[in-house]
Formats: C-alpha cells, structure tokens, sequence
C-alpha cells in the first residue's frame, strides 16, 4: 500500500509516517514498484502494535491503549466487508457442471497458446486469476474491463496497449484489496496473437466466480510446466486436509501456512471457518499474489502475508506468534549448505540433519503452534520410515511426547507432475504425555490433549483416475474424515476399520511403535489378511539372514561367457521356482569372489525393485548359482524354527505381496531394502503345521510350472509345423503332430 492508503487505515496524517521513519529504524522499508514505494501492510500492522494511540485522538468506540495497528486492522476489515458480497451470491457462479468444465478446456486449448506465446506460463494463469478476481470483487471495474475489450476491438488498438490499459485496472483493484500490485509488468510478457484472443479470454471468464478460482489451478498444474518448488497441492489433499483439521472449528482462529505456495490451504481454511484470520510466507512475489487473491477472493481478509522462507530465513524461522492451526504443503527433502536457522526456543526435539529438511519442517510447523494448536503438513512417504538415526530419534519424541495425532498415507497420482504418493500428519501441541498415538494410512479434529494412540489410515487404492490424474472421491474423504473424528471421539476401543478400496485405519500405541523401530507408515501396521493375530509372530529378520544382491560397483567391471556361472536376474524367477537357462554367467574365478551371494538348497530370492513380490525357492539344482543386484537373498536362521517352503507360501500370499509393494512405494521407482523387508511379521503355527502348508503349497506350483512347460512345449511344436505347411503343404490326411494337451 501507498503512505497515503496507510494513513488513511490509522486515520492519521502521512506526515507523521514521515516523521515515524525518519526518527525509527525499525520503521517498516517501502518496496519500489512502478507506482511509487510501496509498504507490506502485514509490516506496518507488526510496527504499529507498538505504538499506542494518544489518549486525546481515540475513537468513542476504542479503549485507553489501543494501538494504531488495531485500527489498522479494524478498517482494513471493514473496507473490504464492503467491497464486495461475501455471501456467494453475485460472484459469478452461474456457470455450473459441465458448462464451467467446457470454458476451463477453452482457457487451455490452443487459446492458451496464442494468448502465451514464448513467455512463462504463469504470466497467462494470473491473467485467468486476475480477470476472474476482478470480475469477483470489483463488478464496476470488471465494467470498465468490459468496455475496454469492446472498444479495443473496434479502435483496432494493439493487443499489447490492450494488455497495458487492463493491467493498470487490475493494479488499482489489486491494490485497494491489500494484494501486492505488479501485473502491468506481468501482462506486458504475454504474447497475444490479436485482440480477439484476448477478448475470447475475456468472454469465457466471464461467467466464472470465486468458485472457479481453484479450479483454475488445477487445470494450470495439467498444463503448465513447473519446478518441483513450485508443486501445486492438489484440491483432494486440501479437502482432506481441512476437512479433518477445521471440519469442526467455529468461531475466529488464526490460521498460518509458512509455505504458501499459491495459497491453496489458506484459501480453504478462509472458507471453512468464519472470521478466520489468515497468515504465511510465500518465496516469489507470484506467489504471493496468487496467495493473496485466492485468500480475499474466498472472504478472508490479506493483512499477513509475508515475503520469504519460514525455514530458511532468519527472521521467520524464529516466531514469535503462535497458531492455532498450521496448514502446509513444504518442499520435500530439501538441503541446506549450512545448519537449519534454530527456532527461537530451540529445536523441540532435535537438530534435523541438514541434507534433509523434512523434520525441520515438522519442528518449525510445531514451535509455531500455541498450546492445543494443530497442524497439518505434507510429507513425502519416506519421512515415516527414514533410517537416519537423527530423523528416527525425532519421530521417537515426537510420538512418545503425543505430538504426531494421525498420518495418512495417500495414493499415488494425484499430483499433476509426479507419481510419487505422499503423506499428511496430522500434529498436535498437548498438554500432557501420552501412552499411544494414531497412524492412518490413506493408501487409504477437536480435543486440545494428548491421545493414547496414533492413527494409520492405509488408503493407497483410494480415489479415481480422471484425465490422467487420480483424484479422491467424496466416498473416499468422508470415510477417512468419520474414521478420524471417531478416533478422536475416543468412544471405546478403537478397532482396525475398512476404509473400502482396500482401504484401513489402524489405532497403534507407543510400545507397539517401538517395535518398529518408531515408524510411522501405516502399512508397517497394516494387518495382514488370511494369517492368525493371535499365533506367535516374528519379523523376518529374527527369523532369515536377509542379504541383498551385490552393488553395481562390484559387478560391472565382470566379463560375461557363454560357460559360466549363472548370475540369477528377477527375471528368471517363474512360478517361484529358478529357471536359469537364459541367466547370464560369469567366470568361475569371478563367482568365487562373490561366494557372498551363493544359493544354497532353500534359500529364498524375492525382487527388490521395479515390480515387487515375485519371489522363488532354490533346491539342489541351484546351489552354487549367484544372485544379482536387484534381488535380496532369505536364508533360515533356524530350520528348526521356520520352514522355508511354509515362508516361501507365506510371501506369496496375496496380502503379504501388497504390504511389501506398500512398504516399497516412497519413490519413483519402487524398491524395499532389507531393513523394510525385515519388519515383516510372519505368524509362526507349529512345524508340523508349516510343512504340511509348505508341502501342499509346493505340489501346487510343481504343477502349475509342469503346466506351462507343456504349454511352451506346444508353441514350439506349432511354429514348427506351421513352418513345415508353408515350406511343403502337406498331401491331404497328412496326420498333424501329436498333441500335448494334458
């Protein structure tokens, strides 16, 4: 805002913003811009909160002390009650369904194109955003809009002056709602082909309201092309995300986001809850546009948008307000050269490691909340299960201090540019110390104190693809969101429910987290289905040497022959059994220095990356034989303990194979390491019993294998005697080969 419009706010004189800079240091710095210097309103309300009115200049309706930063506030409030009907009416809203689908396909058709040219695709989306907000909040300049476009096209004016004369509108309207100005500049790198492109972008907007404005976003996230800094957060998460957090908040609450992004978690939480007061940082002043205009346009008034990184930057890695909810999407695993900036009051739990800024997230978003606030962070998969003794010992105080409430683990594709699925933890800032905490796994909000468990949603099947994209249903959120608020409603023993789609929610304590070595992936505590709870269980690893395959290091400088010693690959895992007929070989010599990777009689192979869960059992034929890299080797402990051919039916079981692809999908790529594969629980029945299902397992897949040599032999004998027709037809009544249908 301008000195004046600041003035105008405190109901002073701008000399006497003259007069505060020049006596104060601490005085807010204007920013240059094309209108002149401007000042962040967010830093004037923070300067001000300081300095008490004179008692001789209150207001009848202001009481002895109440500072200029109040009044601020109070009118910068009340200007914006009035220009425009927060109510949903009149906003635009009357292309519904289908007709508002087909206008966003027009916006980014080739109109899209012509319109962008060369320049950066998010110029052309804040020309949607800007003429959509305009449109919203400032119907007689949408007028002037209006007739500006009408005029042009019959003056035959150039798109560019065009462009030039909207974005003026724009940062006049911009800047009476508190929102950072520049779009002049902006609309200037747009490279329309005519002056009836621009008018078409017009028309289409038209008709689109506040309602409109998200969508927008999401449509931009199919079509542009941006960094991974600048993901947007899908509208199913923040959905999700608010719904569980806010669904049940009345009354005015301060609601922050330390990374904006484009103000998609705010924006939701203005809409959710009335009178909500909104705030956050934002890296680039696009952002911060974006954020602001998707903040006003849903109702909620712009006084605290700020610009910089809430982890990185000094000044905002240490805050000093409190929250009463965080909600944020941040950027996943991000380094830093240096150590992370320490909050004001320390690290709640411990110095994250500096190639790895998820946990410095998670303690940032946690300092930032007051007493019985809580938050809502995206976090990639692997933040549950890291192995970095740091980052472990930081979940292990997060839970045992009852701060993680639930994490669900969402699936894959719902972000526009990556596969990658993520998770949401729910936080807490309690008041006392639990003895449990909650997991929810989505592969699959109200008390103020500490729970004794953690909820696992597991609902990684969940949601529906459209247009490429996956996106969660209705059905989908309302049963995670129900599942959640009867956690919360702690109504009884919380028992293992079905989410549907293969979706389930678990409630684990602190003791059984422990176990697993405190991870907070849902699927570590998914049960398994068609297996006993109540036998005895070990996990893997007390229970096989678990060796994965050699590295690349040590088997790419090896001569491959023709006479050799088979070096097993994934793929020669058929029918869990060993088929090495097209395996590669290495030297004699080269396979006594990988003795390490021998096969010997009952040991069991199972892949470790790419498709997960074929596995297979060695016998005699295959001792001595290698294994390759991206294979892990199971050797029994104790033959007296586990049967191998029992273990090898127990891996193939149908839910056993989905735990591991669960455990495995962190990246692009799947892969499990053995320290994963190890915390598989294996109920153990009597020996006797296990051999007998080992027995019956194996006679089965001895036939099923027998079967598909029979078959391999066939098409071999139809090739040939296809051959044999064509190179000679036979005399009639030839007989034809004997066949081997069994």
């Amino acid at each position: 805002m301008s000195r004046r419009e600041i003035a105008a706010l405190a109901g002073i004189d701008k000399s006497l913003l003259s007069t505060w800079k020049r006596r104060h240091a601490s005085f807010p710095r204007p920013r240059s811009s094309e209108e002149g210097d401007l000042f962040a309103l967010a830093e004037m309300i923070e300067w001000m909160k300081d300095r008490p009115i004179p008692d001789g200049q209150l207001l009848a309706t202001e009481r002895k002390g109440c500072t200029y930063a109040e009044r601020v506030v109070r009118n910068s409030r009340q200007r914006d009650a009035g220009s425009y009907d927060r109510s949903g009416g009149g906003d635009g809203s009357a292309r519904q369904g289908s007709d508002r689908a087909d206008a966003l396909a027009e916006l980014y058709g080739p109109l899209a194109k012509r319109v962008c040219g060369s320049g950066p695709q998010i110029d052309y989306l804040q020309l949607l955003l800007c003429l959509v907000f305009v449109r919203v909040v400032a119907p007689k300049q949408w007028a002037r809009i209006t007739d500006l476009v009408n005029e042009a096209g019959k003056d035959l004016r150039s798109p560019a002056q065009l462009l030039d004369a909207l974005g003026v509108i724009v940062d006049t309207v911009l800047r009476e709602h508190g929102v950072l100005p520049g779009i002049r500049t902006v609309f200037a790198r747009l490279q329309p082909s005519s002056v009836e492109d621009i008018a078409q972008v017009h028309r289409t907007c038209h008709d689109l309201g506040r309602d409109s404005f998200q969508e927008i976003l999401d449509r931009f996230a199919d079509w542009g092309q941006r960094d991974s800094s600048e993901f947007f957060t899908p509208s199913s998460i923040v959905r999700l995300a608010t719904e569980i957090l806010l669904g049940e908040v009345t009354g005015p609450v301060r609601c922050h986001d330390p990374y904006l992004r484009f103000g998609e978690f705010i924006s939701a939480a203005a809409s959710a809850v009335a009178g909500v007061e909104t705030s956050g940082f934002g890296r680039h002043p696009e952002q911060l546009r974006l954020a602001a205009m998707n903040i006003a346009i849903h109702g909620a008034g712009v006084t605290d948008l700020l610009s910089g990184d809430a982890l990185t930057s000094g000044e905002a890695a240490s805050p000093s307000p409190t929250f009463d909810f965080v909600l944020t999407n941040p950027p996943f695993n991000q380094k830093n050269s240096a150590e992370w900036p320490v909050p004001e009051e320390g690290w709640p739990f411990a110095a994250p490691p500096a190639k790895n800024g998820n946990f410095a997230w998670l303690q940032q978003v946690y300092a930032s909340l007051k007493r019985g606030g809580r938050a809502c962070v995206v976090m990639p998969n692997q933040a549950a299960v890291s192995d970095n003794k740091t980052e472990i010992a930081i979940r292990q105080a997060m839970v045992k201090k009852g701060v993680v409430e639930c994490v669900v683990a969402l699936p894959p594709g719902l972000f526009a540019t990556t596969p990658v699925p993520v998770s949401v933890w729910f936080l807490i800032k309690p008041a006392k110390t639990p003895d449990s905490v909650v997991l929810t796994d989505a592969d699959a909000a109200g008390e103020t104190k500490a729970r004794d468990s953690v909820l696992l949603i597991d609902a990684r099947a969940a949601g529906e693809k459209k247009a490429g994209r996956r996106h969660l249903t209705e059905q989908d959120m309302r049963s995670m969101v129900d599942c959640y608020r009867e956690w919360r409603s702690g109504a009884g023993k919380f028992r293992p429910k079905d989410l549907g789609r293969g979706g389930i929610a678990v409630a684990a304590d602190v003791t059984e987290i422990e176990r697993r070595e405190f991870s907070l992936s849902p699927a570590d505590y998914r049960p398994i289905p068609g297996t006993n709870a109540d036998e005895n269980a070990q996990p893997l690893s007390v229970l096989c040497e678990i060796q994965a395959g050699p590295s690349n290091a040590l088997i790419k400088d090896l001569e491959f022959v023709d006479d050799g010693v088979a070096m097993i690959a994934p793929s020669q895992l058929r029918h869990r059994g060993i088929r090495d007929e097209h395996a590669k070989r290495v030297r004699p010599e080269d396979a006594r220095r990988l003795a390490k990777f021998e096969l010997a009689d009952g040991d069991i192979l199972c892949a470790r990356t790419g498709t997960l869960g074929p596995c297979a059992i060695a016998d005699q034929s295959a001792e001595g034989l290698l294994f390759g890299t991206g294979l892990l080797r199971l050797r029994a402990r104790d033959l007296a303990v586990v049967d191998p051919r029992y273990l090898i039916a127990f891996l193939s079981l149908p839910s056993t194979v989905t735990w591991i692809e669960n455990k495995a999908a962190g990246t692009t790529i799947p892969s499990i390491s053995s320290a994963n594969l190890g915390k598989l629980l294996v109920p153990l029945p009597a020996l006797d019993v296990q051999k007998r299902i080992g027995a019956e397992v194996a006679a089965a897949d001895a036939g099923i294998a027998a079967l598909h040599e029979r078959m391999q032999t066939a098409e071999v004998e139809r090739t040939s005697f296809v051959i044999a027709l064509f190179e000679k037809p036979p005399a009639w009544g030839a007989r034809r080969p004997k066949s081997t249908r069994p």
